[in-house]
């Protein structure tokens, strides 16, 4: 447990610390179609295990199951949204990731493992996954948006025209920002 969690962890810091390479290179809708397979390979994978200590690879992915994937949401909402809505639309992201994801998804997976085991609900994870990730890029296909890309400076211009620090963030307290 002790080994799973430290490659679980390391996969993680070094996703947080080159998510925004990445993104830049596959872009928002690539890097969530990624992160939806990497799920439904992840959940395969916990589906046919064995051996314990094959879980080890299956944790490198959970830095793109994980973390890319939050760093994706969080900062394609930072550009997406007015900036007076920006903490308000992080929350929402937030309590519905973390909140209602991750509860709804730990009482449905154990009613699942109650009603038809372990593996099997490892497999329909999965499937459901892979259904999900389909129906979000044939969107995508479909009804595109414009590409954003992370600036690639530390210091950046806000949509505003004001400077800001990494990740849109003000520097100015958010009480001297006037209203868009």
């Amino acid at each position: 447990l002790g080994t799973a969690s430290l490659v679980l962890a390391t996969s993680k810091l070094l996703m947080y610390i080159f998510a925004y390479k990445v993104i830049n290179i596959v872009g928002y809708v690539h890097m969530i179609t990624l992160a939806l397979f990497c799920y439904s390979v992840r959940f395969v994978v916990y589906g046919i295990l064995l051996d314990p200590w094959w879980v080890m690879p299956v944790e490198i992915l959970d830095g793109f199951t994980t973390s890319a994937l939050w760093v994706t949401l969080a900062t394609y909402i930072a550009q997406a949204v007015p900036l007076k809505l920006l903490a308000t639309s992080q929350g929402i992201l937030h309590g519905f990731y973390w909140g209602v994801g991750t509860g709804t998804g730990s009482f449905v997976a154990g009613e699942l493992i109650r009603a038809v085991g372990a593996v099997d609900t490892f497999y329909l994870c999965a499937s459901m996954n892979f259904v999900v990730m389909i129906c979000y890029a044939v969107t995508q296909w479909f009804f595109p948006k414009p590409e954003m890309k992370f600036a690639e400076s530390e210091q950046i211009v806000s949509r505003d025209g004001g400077k800001t620090l990494p990740f849109d963030m003000p520097m100015v307290p958010t009480s001297n920002i006037d209203d868009e």
